[in-house]
């Protein structure tokens, strides 16, 4: 058995919102929430942040940069931008290389059909929708993001019993289970080991809580692994361990994205 409790600063920012951070605790096998609700807070109308046919996605915008048909697909390429504190780049304000905030959703309306797409990891910057080989570009109505990715700090307080090999889904994407426990003369060391999606989770770490557990050492081998070093005798019947990493959190909401920046290259 394991008990988790989460802390996540998530940072659920609307399209609207000028900034935000929701904190959350909870205790649950998996408390992260799938979709974190918007803030409310807004900003002075008509503010332009990089492009005047940009679209707000919490703490960065979109800008459309390409189009094309071929095959039954349209392409469609953006940028991604971050507007928050250290995200524009010294030289010209330009897009800083990993923005906060990803397009999730799409939607694309045009000849009176619908056709929606997900973009396949945050990185991506194109999302290509399946429409058939009697379709028109000409005939598009809009396109909209009906949903976006925020890249949130969370950390984990684990404590799970010392004879506990089972596997303990923490967050979405993301198990864990204590592997071995090696008692030796003057310390012990617990080998943890994850499985999780890397595309949806960063900069993972696995350390324990209390001066006893002296330092934490990552390894790759079949699958990602931490070795925890206790001292001072055998750890407790339930260690309290902590685990912390970037998570990619779904927020509802976007809006249109304009296309008339493509047509005026």
């Amino acid at each position: 058995m394991s008990r988790t409790a989460v802390v996540a600063a998530v940072v659920a920012l609307a399209a609207g919102a000028a900034g935000g951070v929701v904190l959350q605790r909870a205790t649950s096998s998996d408390p992260l929430p799938a979709t974190a609700a918007p803030t409310t807070t807004s900003i002075a109308a008509g503010k332009v942040w990089y492009s005047a046919y940009e679209t707000r996605i919490g703490p960065a915008v979109v800008i459309a940069e390409g189009l094309e048909y071929g095959g039954g697909v349209v392409a469609l390429s953006y940028e991604v931008a971050g507007i928050g504190p250290g995200s524009f780049e010294a030289a010209g304000l330009t897009p800083a290389a990993h923005a906060p905030a990803s397009p999730l959703t799409w939607r694309l309306s045009a000849g009176g059909s619908v056709y929606e797409a997900q973009v396949v990891a945050p990185s991506n910057r194109s999302v290509r929708f399946a429409v058939g080989d009697d379709f028109s570009i000409d005939d598009i109505e809009e396109v909209r993001i009906i949903d976006y990715q925020v890249l949130s700090p969370v950390r984990f307080l684990w404590d799970v019993e010392r004879i506990d090999r089972e596997w303990h889904s923490l967050g979405p994407d993301l198990r864990l289970r204590v592997s071995d426990v090696a008692v030796q003369p003057s310390s012990t060391l617990v080998r943890i080991e994850a499985e999780f999606d890397v595309s949806l989770v960063g900069a993972l770490s696995v350390v324990g809580r209390g001066r006893a557990w002296q330092n934490s050492s990552r390894s790759m081998i079949a699958r990602p692994q931490w070795t925890l070093d206790h001292r001072g005798g055998e750890p407790p019947d339930v260690m309290p361990l902590e685990v912390r990493g970037l998570w990619w959190v779904k927020v509802a909401g976007g809006g249109p994205v304009s296309l008339e920046g493509i047509e005026d290259e």
